[in-house]
């Protein structure tokens, strides 16, 4: 069996946060901070930023920081952002 073949059953979680401008790097790098690989920004006024990070093992308490870390933003005088949404993608999915 080829080992390529597995991973492309690998997991991954799509992280969405909708964010105004202010608060975008803030939240890219609390994205990228609790495990994500990247952080793709699309939009204008209000941004759509999407982070991937893999459902491995940490996923559960990664994911509980980044809620976490998010409602802080206020705190520091950034507007609030939305609740994060969750998609989970297959590996292979990004193959087609």
């Amino acid at each position: 069996m080829n080992t390529t073949d597995n991973n492309l059953d690998t997991q991954w979680a799509e992280i969405t946060v909708h964010a105004p401008c202010e608060s975008v790097e803030a939240v890219t790098a609390i994205l990228l901070q609790n495990g994500c690989h990247g952080v793709a920004e699309t939009g204008t006024t209000y941004k759509k930023l999407v982070g991937i990070i893999p459902m491995d093992a940490n996923f559960s308490d990664n994911f509980t920081l980044i809620k976490s870390q998010l409602l802080t933003l206020p705190e520091f005088e950034l507007p609030a952002v939305s609740e994060p949404e969750i998609k989970i993608t297959v590996e292979s999915d990004w193959a087609n």
